[in-house]
C-alpha cells in the first residue's frame, strides 16, 4: 500500500510539472502574431500574398498552440483531481478496509464525467 501511495504522489508531481511546463510554453505562442507582423513587410518584397500568408500562418499557429495548451491544461487538471481522489480513497481504505466494498468494475460519477469529456477529444486525434 505504501508503494501505491508513493506512485500516486509521483504521478501527481509529474502532472503538476507538465502543467507548469505548459504555462511556460504558452508565452511562445503569445509572440507568434507580433513576430509574424514584423516579418510580413519582408514578404512584400515577393508579393502581397506572401506577406498575408506570413500573417495568416502566425495567427493560425498561435491559435492552434493556445487551443492545444488549453486542452492539455484542462486534461491535466482533471487527472490531478482524479489522482488526488484516488490517493485519498486508498488512504481511507488503508485506515478501515472493512468499511469498503470495492467491486473491480465500479465506475463513479467523477470517472463517468471524466470519460464523457475525454472520449471526444481522443476521437479528434484518431
Amino acid at each position: 500500500m505504501e508503494q501505491e501511495q508513493a506512485k500516486y504522489a509521483a504521478w501527481i508531481h509529474e502532472l503538476e510539472t507538465r502543467r507548469e511546463t505548459l504555462e511556460r510554453n504558452l508565452r511562445y505562442f503569445d509572440y507568434m502574431v507580433p513576430v509574424a507582423a514584423v516579418l510580413a513587410p519582408f514578404g512584400l518584397f515577393a508579393s502581397k500574398w506572401v506577406a498575408l500568408g506570413i500573417i495568416a500562418v502566425g495567427i493560425v499557429i498561435a491559435a492552434i498552440g493556445r487551443y492545444l495548451i488549453m486542452m492539455y491544461r484542462w486534461d491535466y487538471k482533471l487527472q490531478i483531481e482524479r489522482a488526488h481522489s484516488d490517493a485519498q480513497r486508498l488512504a481511507e481504505y488503508r485506515a478501515a478496509p472493512h468499511k469498503f466494498d470495492l467491486p473491480q468494475d465500479a465506475d463513479d460519477e467523477e470517472r463517468a464525467r471524466y470519460a464523457k469529456h475525454r472520449i471526444p477529444r481522443r476521437a479528434v486525434w484518431r
